[in-house]
């Protein structure tokens, strides 16, 4: 059942990941303003009862008209005591200044199914969905969909990209409905089979090619040149290097000074809550970031 409900929740987060929009500094970046707890979230045994994921994605940006909400998912129905719980609990914010957004909050329950020998028979998954419409349309500015302390027996989907747990216990999804191109995660991860490291950004929407050309990264540890991986339109919202001989602990420059969204807005950041222009270079000492043997992670939560 286990391999079965794994393989379920990646096909939702490959369909979540094609319906969102797709995707400086001459001193080291400081460290985010919110410390968030990434992961999954369980019961004193590890348990999990539950799975949510946000929508719209955590750090995505001209969202438009998508869709705001929660989708549940567990091996089985999903009772009606824990959607009515997570109803009470959800609410849409102004980000930064997490003011209430007057709107409907609605459950719908879907039982899944799945087909064997032609016949359609009952899923071990049931996706349940907690609808957010705003009463008015959204502003052009960030909003934040928040889940507030989410219970130990459900867990966050993902790696915090479908929600993000902080520190209060709650679970939030920062989003803008309109073009606010800003860094999603930079990442240094070891090659598989060896020979140096991919240093990747993640922009928050799909960017301009032209402005792509300016991109470029560099190993400030001095143990050899990264050099730009793919072409223009490969990857819409983000770009990536290969760095030779790279350590997965070395100091990464990534020059996205004059990185652009497709509709012409410059990049983006926060610097204590206040949204400002993009400084020109993100020097990132990745030593200091959290990850594992094979793979660090910078995100701007």
């Amino acid at each position: 059942m286990k391999i079965f409900q794994s393989f379920l929740m990646g096909l939702l987060g490959v369909y979540l990941y094609a319906m969102t929009p797709s995707p400086a500094k001459n001193s080291p970046l400081p460290p985010p303003t919110n410390t968030a707890v990434r992961g999954v979230h369980s019961d004193a045994q590890g348990h999990a009862d539950a799975t949510i994921a946000l929508l719209p994605e955590h750090l995505t940006s001209n969202t438009g008209n998508r869709r705001i909400g929660v989708e549940v998912t567990r091996a089985g129905e999903v009772p009606s005591m824990i959607m009515t719980e997570l109803q009470s609990r959800v609410a849409l914010l102004t980000y930064p200044d997490g003011i209430d957004v007057p709107a409907t909050v609605t459950v719908r329950n879907d039982t899944g199914h799945q087909t064997v020998n032609g016949k359609i028979l009952p899923a071990r998954e049931t996706y349940a969905h907690i609808d957010i419409v705003p009463t008015s349309p959204l502003d052009d500015r960030w909003y934040e969909l928040v889940v507030w302390k989410l219970p130990n027996s459900i867990s966050v989907w993902g790696d915090g990209m479908l929600g993000t747990v902080m520190p209060d216990g709650s679970v939030r999804s920062r989003f803008s409905p309109t073009s606010h191109p800003i860094v999603r995660s930079v990442s240094h991860c070891l090659k598989h089979g060896g020979g140096g490291t991919e240093a990747a950004v993640q922009f928050s929407e799909d960017i301009s090619d032209n402005a792509r050309s300016g991109f470029a990264v560099t190993n400030l540890s001095g143990r050899g040149k990264c050099t730009i991986s793919g072409g223009p339109g490969q990857f819409p919202r983000g770009a990536s290097a290969s760095c030779e001989n790279a350590d997965l602990t070395d100091t990464i420059d990534f020059l996205i000074g004059g990185v652009r969204s497709r509709s012409g807005v410059g990049l983006r950041e926060f610097a204590n809550g206040v949204e400002t222009a993009a400084q020109r270079h993100y020097s990132l000492n990745f030593a200091k970031m959290p990850g594992d043997s094979t793979c660090r992670q910078w995100r701007p939560d």
